[in-house]
């Protein structure tokens, strides 16, 4: 099937904290330590998920300031 991609695609914490530790080389925090779902819902424009058979592959970030500006992270 390939890697799919979906903006603004449902992700849970704890696949989006493995792949984070996997990608920079640390622990696996818990959703408690770091809450990717509030901090997107907080501070971002939007957000891709890449996945490859069902598994999270990649995720790419868009906050915003809110007003005009937005970056990739």
């Amino acid at each position: 099937m390939g890697i799919t991609y979906e903006w603004r695609g449902a992700f849970g914490n704890d696949e989006v904290n493995a792949l984070h530790a996997h990608a920079f080389g640390t622990q696996v925090y818990s959703a408690e330590e770091w809450d990717w779902c509030a901090q997107v819902d907080g501070h971002s424009l939007g957000w891709v998920v890449a996945r490859e058979d069902g598994a999270l592959v990649g995720f790419v970030n868009v906050p915003w300031d809110g007003l005009v500006h937005a970056w990739i992270q």
